[in-house]
């Protein structure tokens, strides 16, 4: 009897082991595919800015001497016709220009100008 238990016990034990490295491995897939999908909906959003003409609030993402900083800049966006991984952004305050690569967008605002309602609208 105690040799059965221990080989239930010794049983279970191992189905554990294996359903939790399953469920580790799972969430290592989902995450990747997560970070997929929500590359894609920034893409999206940043076509849909650029065909709108609207203004953004981006916050951009770089690595400077081996760290890690986050920008927060204004404007507008435009398709840049020779590399299509980058985008141009006219600076709302100073009408700079500056290319920014699309991986480097980890987030977009959009804000609602009459314009861009018209152009919802029609």
């Amino acid at each position: 009897m105690d040799s059965e238990k221990k080989k239930n016990s010794m049983k279970t034990f191992s189905q554990r082991l294996t359903d939790s490295s399953q469920k580790f491995l799972s969430s290592f897939f989902n995450d990747e595919l997560k970070i997929q999908q929500e590359k894609q909906k920034i893409l999206e959003q940043v076509r849909l800015a650029m065909s709108q003409n609207r203004f953004v609030v981006l916050q951009i993402q770089e690595e400077i001497d081996g760290t890690m900083s986050f920008e927060t800049v204004s404007g507008k966006l435009r398709q840049n016709n020779f590399n299509q991984n980058m985008v141009l952004l006219t600076l709302d305050k100073t009408n700079e220009i500056k290319m920014i690569p699309m991986d480097h967008i980890k987030k977009i605002s959009f804000i609602q100008t009459k314009d861009s309602k018209r152009i919802l609208a029609e």
